[in-house]
C-alpha cells in the first residue's frame, strides 16, 4: 500500500475494518473534493478534477453536490472500481482507481471546458 492509500485509510476507515465501505468512501471522496484532490502546484489539477465531478454529477445545476448527487457519484465509483462487488473499495481497487484518475488527469480529461 502506498503512503496516500494508507493515509486515506487512516483518516476515513472509521469502523477500522481495513477497508473503506460505501459511507467511508463517500466521506473520502467528499474530503478529496474539498482538498482539491491535492493535485499539482496550487491545486490546479484538483480544481479541474472537482469541476469535472461537479459537471458530471450536479443534476440541479447549483454548482454543488447535494446528498443525492453525492450518492450518484459514490455509486459511479463503486460500479466502476468495486470489481469484487462487496460494496467497498479494497486496497487493489483503490490503487486501480487512483491509476485511472491519474491517467485521466494526464490525458487532460479533467480540463474545465
Amino acid at each position: 500500500m502506498d503512503a496516500a492509500a494508507a493515509e486515506l485509510r487512516r483518516r476515513y476507515d472509521t469502523n477500522h475494518d481495513g477497508k473503506l465501505d460505501e459511507n467511508e468512501l463517500a466521506a473520502a471522496h467528499e474530503g478529496l473534493l474539498k482538498q482539491n484532490f491535492n493535485g499539482g502546484a496550487s491545486g490546479e489539477r484538483g480544481k479541474r478534477f472537482r469541476a469535472a465531478m461537479i459537471k458530471r454529477f450536479d443534476r440541479n445545476g447549483d454548482g454543488q453536490l447535494d446528498e443525492n448527487e453525492k450518492a450518484a457519484m459514490k455509486k459511479y465509483f463503486l460500479d466502476r472500481f468495486d470489481t469484487n462487488h462487496d460494496g467497498r473499495l479494497d486496497e487493489d481497487e483503490r490503487a486501480a482507481m487512483r491509476e485511472q484518475l491519474k491517467a485521466g488527469a494526464k490525458a487532460g480529461k479533467f480540463k474545465n471546458n
